[in-house]
């Protein structure tokens, strides 16, 4: 029963703890950048880059090889 739990926080080299903290930043994250997002879809002159500055330095930190393109296909 706990190898659900663990296999997929495993098959990405982390424990269960650290792939638990991991996906509430992102969490977290994405909650921050939908409210930025929000306010720059009425006033469009804010906040031109800030959620996806914010997106990519918690993908770079967490998650780098999320940014490597696929070059097959």
């Amino acid at each position: 029963m706990i190898n659900i739990f663990n296999k997929h926080p495993e098959s990405l080299g982390e424990t269960y703890g650290e792939h638990l903290l991991s996906a509430l930043v992102f969490s977290a994250t994405f909650l921050v950048c939908s409210i930025i997002v929000t306010i720059h879809a009425i006033f469009p002159f804010i906040f031109k880059t800030t959620a996806t500055d914010l997106l990519m330095r918690v993908i770079k930190k967490n998650r780098p090889g999320l940014l490597v393109k696929n070059t097959k296909g």
